[in-house]
């Protein structure tokens, strides 16, 4: 009796934990005006999560490209004429979107090949 207890007690805190790292990055999301980063978000059409991109003040990056993907893009950019390039840290990667009315649109023509599964497709517009 004590270990099935034990088990669920060590469940109900997990569970608690995760829902304590989703509202931290809602927040973050939210707080993208105050200065110390703005985010992108793009919601998939499956309707299967969101994908986001953060940028900086001090130019640098972070790309989350979706839920199921357990890799994160993070780097330096470039912003030039209405393009903004990220590369990544490890200089492998590089995604390039175009900047319309505030809205950052993604070019899979000039980026990095993004897993299939990650469904953002050339195009993909990212509020």
């Amino acid at each position: 009796m004590r270990k099935k207890c034990g088990f669920f007690l060590a469940v109900a805190v997990l569970l608690l934990m995760a829902g304590y790292f989703c509202m931290c990055a809602v927040r973050a999301r939210e707080d993208s005006g105050t200065g110390e980063g703005k985010t992108y978000v793009y919601a998939h059409e499956d309707g299967f999560g969101e994908s986001a991109v953060t940028i900086y003040c001090d130019l640098t990056f972070v790309f989350e490209m979706h839920p199921l993907s357990s890799y994160l893009g993070v780097g330096r950019y470039e912003s030039k004429d209405n393009a903004l390039v990220l590369f990544t840290d490890d200089g492998q990667n590089h995604y390039t979107f175009r900047k319309e009315s505030g809205k950052l649109i993604y070019d899979a023509e000039r980026s990095s090949e993004i897993p299939s599964y990650c469904d953002i497709s050339d195009g993909a517009v990212f509020e």
